[in-house]
C-alpha cells in the first residue's frame, strides 16, 4: 500500500479488498492521510448530468472545498424549482 501510494504517475489506482471488520478502513486512511501530509491538497471534483449525452456525465473542476458550496447551491436550487411547479405537473 505504501509503495502504491508513493507512485507519482497519473492513471493508477488502488483497490482494495478483504473481510469485512479486519481494519482495512481504518489502516488504509492512515497510510492515505500519512502520504498526503505536506503535499498540496488537490481539487475538487464533481460529476454533473449531460443532458447532450445522459452515459457521459462531464466533470467539473473547482478549487479545493469548493464543490460542497456548489453541491449546497444545486439543491437550494432544486428546492425552489420543485415548490414552484404547479400542481399539475
Amino acid at each position: 500500500m505504501e509503495f502504491a501510494l508513493a507512485i507519482e504517475s497519473k492513471g493508477y489506482n488502488i483497490f482494495l479488498v478483504g473481510p469485512r471488520g479486519t481494519g482495512k478502513s481504518s489502516i488504509i486512511e492512515s497510510l492515505v492521510r500519512k502520504a498526503a501530509a505536506g503535499k498540496p491538497i488537490p481539487d475538487d471534483w464533481c460529476l454533473v448530468y449531460n443532458f447532450a449525452d445522459p452515459v457521459k456525465p462531464k466533470a467539473i473542476r473547482f478549487p479545493p472545498g469548493h464543490a460542497t458550496q456548489f453541491k449546497k447551491q444545486m439543491e437550494t436550487l432544486l428546492k425552489s424549482l420543485l415548490s414552484t411547479r404547479s400542481p399539475t405537473s
